[in-house]
């Protein structure tokens, strides 16, 4: 997306439009290497505009990733892209795959070969290049790892689960959320609460047409599947994340 060779917070809008299936790679780095929180932080807007690019061609995201260095007073930043990156692209049926390439860091040998490739020996890039695994070099997972177990988890059994988009006015929000999670929609009957292991943990009914209050404070932080039951339509299921304030 924005690389140090080539800068460009608008790379979605260089996107060549030829062949069947469009390919990109999603580093959200800043000048000097470093993770381009703003840019993660927008990961919504972002990919929306790179679905508006492709047009209706199928999108993989072949490899993405962030790094960690020089950051510890972020050293959530690797968590919150990976959440980020599964709760904006999971439910685009038109983005087909999403890899995570660079699971653990690289070693010595490694970062000697990307800095030839790249003809940059800036203490920046050395630092970059050798923190963007979700594992470190001895093979530790990183806080990151979790997450992305988790978010695995999550895909599966949201995968497993009748997804038909029947019903277009439903809509949840904010999301992620702390403690309130906001569900609008007419003919809404009952809903549940599923946790990443397919784990049922709560479930309610909802009274009346419009906008509906679940309180989820009691959950802890981590994605769940929201299971969705109208009277006259099929049952909708929605990803939300579940995370403190900061």
């Amino acid at each position: 997306m924005s690389c140090p060779l080539n800068p460009d917070n608008h790379y979605w809008n260089s996107v060549l439009l030829i062949g069947d299936i469009m390919s990109v790679s999603w580093w959200p780095l800043d000048s000097y290497y470093m993770a381009d929180t703003t840019e993660i932080n927008s990961s919504d807007s972002i990919i929306s505009v790179l679905l508006a690019r492709c047009g209706s061609k199928p999108v993989v995201i072949s490899d993405c990733g962030v790094t960690t260095a020089l950051i510890p007073e972020r050293d959530d930043i690797q968590s919150e892209f990976v959440r980020n990156t599964f709760l904006y692209t999971m439910n685009e049926p038109q983005i087909e795959a999403v890899g995570y390439y660079y699971l653990a860091d690289f070693d010595t040998t490694a970062i000697y070969y990307q800095q030839n490739l790249y003809l940059t020996y800036a203490p920046e890039f050395l630092e970059s290049i050798k923190s963007r695994g979700l594992l470190d070099s001895l093979g530790n997972p990183k806080p990151a790892y979790d997450v992305y177990l988790s978010m695995l988890d999550t895909v599966c059994v949201h995968a497993g689960n009748e997804e038909m988009q029947l019903n277009p006015e439903i809509s949840i929000w904010p999301n992620p959320t702390s403690d309130k999670l906001f569900v609008n929609g007419d003919d809404l009957r009952f809903y549940r609460i599923y946790a990443a292991s397919g784990q049922l943990l709560a479930q309610g009914s909802f009274r009346e047409n419009g906008s509906h209050e679940i309180d989820i404070a009691r959950l802890a932080d981590g994605a769940y599947i929201l299971y969705l039951i109208s009277e006259n339509r099929s049952p909708e299921n929605i990803l939300f994340i579940k995370e403190r304030q900061p």
